[in-house]
């Protein structure tokens, strides 16, 4: 542990030296641009520093959790994403100047934008930093109810699956269409769940389920065929009704965090081989959805769009960053009553006279078409997630870039100090952890429902599994009371 820690403490200490740096350039408005020199430089120092940060995030898979696991993973992450975003740009305009497809027509930001985008990341990280720390340096008790096995959460799975298959067959039958195997899947997933109400949402009860059942699988003990059954059944429903990587790499990473948060470890094979896994699936199903819309994908093409694939936040980040409030006014107040809009169904807004169609449109829609008036982007861009930092930027500028970083690494020191031994604790906090590493790049008008729909669940399970060990105690309690009143 003294080694892992040795590792951790120097890079952190330099990033927060480097954001600190990059807040007075930003002050002072000197342009740094040395690092970016050309894009074969800064390809090659972000691609190995993120990598590296890559490696030090998922450690604890392989050299056991802290009592900071939350606040550092998130951190960590973060960075991580900050430094492969600026690699991945790079190797784009690498290819773009070499003609290769889909880089050599599609627009990339220019170097003064990838360079502010950087060094307005870097103070963003430092405020998250900040966040965590303030509150991840105390623990709280336990106080959730104890289980006596993991297989006691299968009942409340087995609920959360009927429930999200509920809702899949609700937009099946609205839609009569299943996304996988659409003409059009990138079309058909982002219209598809238009009019349905909550039934959307009740899918995601399926990524709940998986969560659950997935933890009762790796942590053995009764029931792991069941437990299989359900993960299988859960996400192939989510993989081929919704046709998004979204619900995978949410359930893979859930599940490894339960895992290690019982103090287990993985073998860093296991690791290395789930990763690659994970990210070629993940990668074959974007291109999976390329070819649906019927371009021709070539061995180059498909390299160039999983490139487009790697932290694509970054690179939209910084066209916000320059068209916040320079070309367009900033959303403020608009952007808020779209994320809280986004809790509500439309008919129940319809009720008191409020069009959701003119109040929702999470920073995704919005920023998409605010580049096509723009001229930036072609007409008819699909939505576009431009993270956590971006979304702040665009609706409050300064002020929302520091305070929601800051605020967003307070919750995840939360989440590190909430110390439990029992399955269903565990449960709660990978999800949590999950949730906060998604927060990083999903828009708040899809992170909060997907969030309510997650945490709602897991945090009732708690009364599906007391009730399956009282109510038996309870009855035969009056079993015995009533033959005590007989004698």
């Amino acid at each position: 542990m003294k080694r892992f820690r040795s590792l951790e403490y120097p890079m952190l200490a330099a990033l927060a030296a480097v954001g600190t740096g990059a807040m007075v350039v930003e002050i002072s408005g000197v342009s740094w641009s040395f690092p970016f020199a050309s894009p074969t430089v800064a390809r090659t120092w972000a691609g190995l520093t993120g990598i590296t940060l890559l490696v030090l995030t998922a450690r604890p898979l392989w050299r056991g959790v802290g009592t900071r696991f939350a606040a550092r993973t998130v951190v960590f992450a973060y960075f991580t994403l900050l430094f492969l975003g600026v690699a991945a740009v790079e190797q784009l305009w690498l290819w773009k100047r070499a003609g290769w497809p889909i880089a050599a027509v599609a627009p990339l930001p220019a170097q003064p934008l990838v360079r502010h985008a950087f060094w307005l990341g870097l103070v963003a990280g430092v405020m998250l930093g900040l966040g965590a720390l303030s509150t991840a340096y105390r623990r709280l008790p336990p106080k959730d109810a104890p289980q006596k096995e993991w297989a006691d959460l299968l009942p409340g799975a087995t609920i959360l699956v009927g429930i999200g298959l509920m809702g899949s067959l609700v937009v099946v039958a609205k839609t009569h269409t299943l996304a996988l195997f659409t003409r059009n899947v990138n079309a058909t997933r982002f219209d598809q769940n238009t009019g349905v109400g909550y039934a959307s949402l009740l899918e995601y009860e399926l990524l709940a389920a998986v969560c659950v059942a997935g933890a009762v699988l790796v942590h053995g003990g009764r029931s792991r065929g069941y437990a299989l059954f359900l993960t299988v059944l859960g996400l192939g429903t989510l993989v081929v009704v919704r046709a998004e990587r979204t619900p995978i790499i949410f359930a893979v990473i859930a599940i490894g965090f339960a895992y290690v948060l019982q103090g287990r470890r993985f073998h860093r094979l296991t690791v290395a081989s789930g990763a690659t896994v994970l990210v070629v699936g993940a990668l074959a199903l974007g291109v999976e959805r390329l070819s649906s819309t019927g371009s021709k994908v070539t061995s180059r093409g498909a390299v160039v769009h999983a490139a487009y694939d790697v932290s694509p936040e970054f690179r939209e980040q910084a066209w916000v960053y320059f068209i916040y409030p320079s070309q367009t006014p900033r959303l403020e107040g608009h952007a808020v009553a779209a994320d809280l809009s986004s809790l509500v169904p439309s008919r129940a807004l319809g009720v008191l006279g409020v069009d959701k169609r003119a109040v929702y449109g999470d920073i995704s829609h919005t920023y998409s078409q605010t580049m096509s008036r723009l001229q930036h982007y072609p007409p008819g861009v699909a939505p576009l997630r431009v993270g956590i930092a971006g979304e702040m930027w665009a609706d409050f500028g300064w002020d929302g870039l520091l305070a929601g970083l800051f605020v967003l690494g307070c919750v995840a020191g939360v989440v590190s100090r909430i110390q439990t031994g029992t399955p269903l604790g565990t449960v709660r906090k990978s999800v949590a952890t999950t949730s906060l590493l998604f927060g990083l790049i999903t828009p708040l008008g899809a992170l909060l429902p997907l969030v309510m729909m997650l945490a709602l669940p897991v945090w009732l399970l708690g009364g599906v599994t007391l009730a399956r060990d009282v109510v038996p105690a309870a009855l035969e309690h009056g079993d015995a009371v009533s033959q005590i009143g007989r004698a």
